[in-house]
């Protein structure tokens, strides 16, 4: 996701902690499987058959992965409006708002050490944390193609569907509800703006 406007101790540890859940629970698996599906890392339950994809086929895919870094910025609109922001709750977005980097949790943990600590504070901080929402969603958009959805595809397609079933899920959790918070803040934020200009 992203660091805050201001820096405040207690934020960052708490920002840390999650990138570290993230890790954990994410990257670790999913390095961890190409490890097995190219070989050195395969444990020796596993079938011996050569289940590696061609590294041309992997690096046509790979790259495929980076295509939203060539979105245009109109991608990133909030075209949404009130019903989105409204959906996005319904999806359990606000829920998932608690536990995020610069969440309400750690939010509300930094403010006990700093009570004038805010995230946004007037409407330049409002505008800025606009272009930090569409950077962070550009970023999770590759990271969800790139080592979530890309890798569990290939999981599936060589049959190892336990782990197919465990990247999906953490994809979702690690990648396509920051996307969704992305989008829910910044039309937030920007439906406010309109209603107070």
């Amino acid at each position: 996701m992203m660091p805050g406007d201001e820096k405040n101790p207690a934020a960052e540890r708490g920002n840390l902690v999650v990138i570290g859940a993230m890790s954990l629970l994410w990257i670790t698996p999913t390095l961890q499987f190409w490890g097995a599906a190219f070989g050195p890392f395969r444990p020796f339950s596993y079938p011996g058959e050569d289940v590696a994809p061609s590294l041309a086929w992997f690096l046509a895919a790979l790259a495929a992965c980076f295509a939203p870094l060539l979105l245009p910025a109109g991608f990133y609109r909030c075209w949404e409006g009130g019903g989105g922001v409204r959906a996005y709750v319904g999806v359990g977005v606000r829920a998932f708002r608690r536990f995020a980097t610069n969440g309400d949790l750690i939010n509300r943990w930094a403010r006990r050490l700093d009570p004038g600590y805010r995230m946004v504070r007037n409407r330049s901080s409002a505008r800025a944390w606009i272009g930090r929402t569409r950077e962070s969603e550009r970023n999770h958009w590759v990271l969800l193609l790139l080592m979530g959805a890309f890798t569990a595809g290939y999981a599936a397609r060589i049959g190892w569907n336990g782990w197919a079933l465990g990247l999906t899920a953490s994809n979702v959790v690690f990648n396509l509800y920051p996307i969704l918070l992305q989008r829910y803040n910044r039309c937030r934020i920007e439906l406010l703006l309109r209603r107070h200009a």
